[in-house]
C-alpha cells in the first residue's frame, strides 16, 4: 500500500489520514440515529497523541500489507514505544480506550488468516463458546462441522473443559448434545469432569458426572443388587474416594491465584 502525503495540508483530523475519508460511518441498519465513529490515533509524538487519526481497517490494512509500523503514515513520526509496541488509542461504538497494542492484534490477525479455514473457523467457535454466545457457536457446530472437540492453541483445553471450569451449564449441555467428549484430556491430565470439580463448578460438576464413564461403571458394577443404586449414593462413593471435593487453597490451587 502506498504513503500518502507526509502532512498533507488537506488532511483534517475529521478524516482518516490513509484513504480521506470521514471517521464517522453511517449506521449499516437504516433505522440508526446517529453515525459511528472508527477512529485509531496513534502515538506518534514522542509516544503521546498526535491528532492523526485512522480507520481501523485502514491502518491494519496498511501493516498487515508490509508498512512500516515503526512510523506514522502521515508524518513519519515514530509509533513505537520503549518495549517496540504499537500502542494506539480506539475510539469506536464501544467507547474510548487508550493503551491498545494493535501490533499485537496485527500480528494474531497474520497468524490466524495463514492458517486454513478449519482452523480459524475452530478458534471462532471456542471464541463464541467463551462469550456465551451460543446461538453463532451451535451455528458453526452444526452447519460447518467444526469438531466440537477442538482444543485452544496452548493448554489444550476443549470449550466444555472451559465451560466446566466456568460452571457453563448451558455451554456443557449445549457441547454434550452435539458429542463433545467428557473423557479427552487437556495438557494438565484433566479431562472435563476434573475440571469442574477442581475448579469448583458446583453446577457443571453435576451436569458432567450425570454420563461420566467411572460413575457408570461402578454403576453398572451394582446393577444386579435387588435395590438400584441412587445416583447420589453412587457420586457419596466417588467423594469419599480420590475424587473428594475439597476447599480451594489459593498457594496451590491452579484455578485460583493469590492477588
Amino acid at each position: 500500500m502506498p504513503l500518502p502525503t507526509p502532512a498533507a495540508p488537506t488532511y483534517s483530523p475529521e478524516d482518516c489520514a490513509i484513504c480521506r475519508e470521514s471517521l464517522h460511518i453511517a449506521p449499516s441498519d437504516e433505522g440508526g440515529s446517529s453515525y459511528l465513529i472508527d477512529d485509531v490515533e496513534l502515538y506518534c509524538n514522542n509516544g503521546r497523541p498526535n491528532n492523526h487519526h485512522f480507520h481501523w481497517e485502514c491502518i491494519t490494512d496498511y501493516v498487515k500489507s508490509g508498512g512500516d509500523r515503526a512510523k506514522c503514515p502521515l508524518c513519519r513520526g515514530n509509533t513505537l514505544d520503549f518495549r517496540g509496541r504499537m500502542i494506539v488509542g480506539v475510539t469506536n461504538e464501544g467507547g474510548v480506550q487508550g493503551g491498545i497494542d494493535l501490533g499485537d492484534i496485527v500480528d494474531e490477525e497474520i497468524l490466524e488468516e495463514s492458517q486454513p479455514e478449519s482452523w480459524r473457523l475452530e478458534q471462532a467457535f471456542l471464541r463464541l463458546m467463551a462469550q456465551s454466545d451460543y446461538a453463532e457457536a451451535e451455528e458453526l457446530l452444526r452447519d460447518r462441522g467444526v469438531n466440537v472437540n477442538c482444543t485452544y492453541p496452548s493448554g489444550g483445553q476443549t470449550a466444555l473443559h472451559m465451560a466446566a471450569m466456568n460452571d457453563d451449564v448451558e455451554g456443557v449441555e449445549l457441547l454434550l448434545r452435539y458429542g463433545a467428549d467428557k473423557t479427552q484430556l487437556d495438557e494438565s491430565g484433566w479431562d472435563a469432569f476434573k475440571a469442574a470439580r477442581e475448579c469448583h463448578g458446583k453446577r457443571s460438576y453435576y451436569v458432567v458426572r450425570s454420563r461420566h464413564p467411572l460413575i457408570a461403571h461402578i454403576e453398572s458394577t451394582f446393577s444386579n443388587c435387588a435395590q438400584k443404586i441412587h445416583k447420589l449414593q453412587t457420586v457419596t462413593k466417588i467423594n469419599h474416594s480420590d475424587y473428594q471435593l475439597r476447599k480451594p487453597v489459593l498457594s496451590d490451587d491452579p484455578c485460583h491465584k493469590a492477588l
